[in-house]
Order: structure tokens, then sequence, then C-alpha cells
């Protein structure tokens, strides 16, 4: 089967599969559906791949990036408070949550698979013009989206909070950019354990006091 085309460019080749059975953290998945690229593909490295969010959602998991673990749960998160557990949007499989950054409200992608972004959270450069900024550093390196475009990049610190219910990451590192069109939450994961309810669409965070690791 043939992936998407863009730019009159077709996507490399893959085949469909079924996995009768797939075990992951302790949890016995039947019936999923995953696809083989080629032996050539970055993806597999030493014959690993990716296990994306629709595999995980009839589960509760946790993903716990400082101590690199992976849970996997059947009960559900309890009702959100707005302030431990929060709803979040599903778009696409990729959960968006109300933050406020600098005191200005936004809404922001977690990417669970960004934390070496380099920055805490990625944002565009409207956005940016909006916010007190402190240490802005224009950088050499540029990057690419997802159609094949180049955009600049912008490094600089919040003159402020980032807030994500009773989450507050004082000063967090910002990467300019108009190659997302959103705010997006990507290195900051690496201090944060994220529980996602996909079925409830609630999620909780809770941050790693680094100090004491």
């Amino acid at each position: 089967m043939h992936g998407f085309k863009e730019n009159g460019v077709n996507d490399p080749e893959v085949d469909v599969l079924r996995i009768d059975d797939l075990q992951v953290a302790g949890h016995l998945f039947n019936h999923s559906i995953g696809v083989a690229y080629s032996n050539a593909s970055p993806m597999l490295k030493n014959g690993s791949g990716t296990l994306g969010m629709g595999l995980f959602q009839s589960v509760v998991f946790k993903l716990d990036y400082p101590t690199n673990r992976l849970s996997v749960f059947e009960q559900s998160l309890p009702p959100e408070d707005g302030k431990e557990v929060l709803k979040y949007n599903d778009v696409h499989l990729r959960p968006f949550v109300d933050v406020y950054l600098g005191g200005v409200t936004t809404n922001a992608c977690i990417d669970t698979g960004a934390k070496d972004m380099g920055a805490d959270l990625s944002i565009p450069t409207e956005f940016a013009s909006r916010l007190s900024l402190q240490n802005v550093e224009k950088l050499s390196a540029m990057v690419t989206d997802i159609v094949g475009q180049k955009h600049e990049l912008t490094r600089a610190t919040l003159d402020g909070d980032l807030t994500i219910g009773n989450v507050v990451v004082q000063n967090p590192t910002l990467l300019i950019s108009d190659a997302v069109p959103y705010v997006l939450l990507g290195g900051i994961v690496n201090r944060m354990a994220i529980t996602l309810d996909p079925q409830n669409h609630r999620v909780k965070l809770e941050v790693h006091d680094l100090s004491k690791e």
C-alpha cells in the first residue's frame, strides 16, 4: 500500500499488518493494526519501531519521562477538575489542552515524542509577539516543516510562567518558529509524568522535582 501523496511525490510503500497479540507494559492488545516499513527506514534502527497513540485508545497510559517508564492501566482517570485532571481536545489523536503562557491563554498540543526539541515548548512567531521575552537569540539552524518548507528559528526565555492546571513552570525556554502553526509542548515533557485517558479525553500532568533526582 502507498502512503500519502505530498507535492506530487508518493510516500514510501508500506505493508499493513494485523498483529494478533501485542504485549506492552504488561497489557495484552489484540488484533492491532500496524505498518511495516522497509529496512532502510530510519524508524527501524536495530529492528525497532514506533507505538502510535491509536494503540492506547482503549486504556489509560502513563508516560513518566524522568524515569523512562511506561505504565498501562484499566481504570479511568477521575473526572476533570481543571487542576490535577484536565480535559483535552483530540485532534487527529493529538491531545490539546488550555494553557496560560505569560498570562496569555492559548491551546497547546502535548507532543509526547518531542522530548529532544531543545526547548520546553515551540510557539509560532505571531504568538511570540504577544509575550514578554528574555535572552532572545536568532539561531543559524533552520527547521523544515512537513511540506518541505524551511523556517528560521529563534530561541528565547519567557519572562513569566507556563501554567497548565495546577502545574506551574517558571521561565520556560521557547523555540520560536512557524514550522508548526500552534503552541507545542515538547521538551518540557522531560520534567513530567503524563497520564492520558483517551476514552474520556482526560489528562493528568505531574512535574518531577529534578533537584531531588
